[in-house]
């Protein structure tokens, strides 16, 4: 049973070496299986605090082409829940980074709320993020989780209000999903304009540590929001590798992407 220690460890630890965190996201499956287990000890081994693997659907609605492609890709081959139970099992025998999934509840609920939490948790899962759940109607599920020790991790965006954030802070166990804009998921050339101003308020509202995500996509992001955030997420950059090199050239394109944040994170 994970009991959250691999999580609430490297949250520890980050907070008390006053390091910024770096969690980076892979679609489960994509381009398969076997690269999944691979490619999530590539990345502890390269700097990764935390892993968010994301569990593929048919409707990913928060998701930018990028991820879609990818999660297409991967339902067409049939992955579900349990292949990614299996792969985390598989991952679990050569590194403890922490491992998060991403996933919406069509496949939790398809799945078995109470099955899913307690599968996790046999896993070695850490904890689970939900775009389309918020803490006032994801009750059964959160106390399914939070019975096997997993977190479950919720999200503020540019639109929501301050007593909203002071709400999804205190529902909240390990850590905040900041998403820097309005939309889907995806890489940009530039951070929004507003976000800084954004990860100002949500100093003010949130008391759990702050990873921001969406459209963070190279050093120079990391480097303009590290100052005023815990840490960072990247997802639709590192696919967009995955998805156009292979073999040697793409182990060697992702250890280079993912030093190149690390570094970024880590400057003084």
């Amino acid at each position: 049973m994970a009991k959250q220690y691999r999580l609430r460890r490297i949250l520890s630890a980050l907070k008390q070496h006053r390091s910024k965190a770096l969690v980076a996201y892979v679609t489960g499956g994509f381009p398969d299986m076997r690269y999944t287990e691979q490619v999530a000890v590539e990345l502890a081994g390269n700097g990764v605090d935390i892993i968010e693997i994301g569990v593929p659907f048919s409707d990913p609605v928060a998701d930018g082409p990028t991820i879609q492609n990818a999660s297409e890709r991967a339902v067409k081959k049939g992955v579900g829940l349990s292949d990614i139970f299996k792969a985390v099992r598989h991952i679990r025998t050569k590194t403890n980074v922490p491992i998060i999934l991403m996933t919406y509840m069509n496949p939790v609920y398809h799945f078995g709320i109470e099955k899913a939490a307690r599968a996790a948790a046999a896993a070695g899962v850490d904890g689970f993020i939900v775009p389309d759940s918020i803490p006032d109607e994801s009750g059964a599920f959160r106390r399914a989780c939070n019975r096997e020790g997993l977190s479950v991790v919720y999200l503020v965006a540019p639109t929501t209000p301050a007593q909203r954030m002071r709400y999804i802070d205190r529902s909240s166990d390990s850590f905040v999903y900041v998403v820097s804009l309005t939309g889907v998921t995806g890489g940009r050339k530039q951070i929004p304009s507003g976000l800084n101003a954004f990860l100002q308020a949500t100093s003010k509202n949130i008391v759990h540590p702050r990873f921001v995500g969406f459209g963070i996509s190279k050093p120079e992001h990391v480097a303009s929001v590290k100052e005023q955030c815990d840490g960072v997420i990247v997802g639709s950059a590192l696919i967009d590798i995955i998805a156009h090199s292979s073999g040697k050239q793409r182990t060697a394109r992702v250890a280079a992407f993912i030093t190149s944040l690390r570094r970024a994170l880590d400057a003084r």
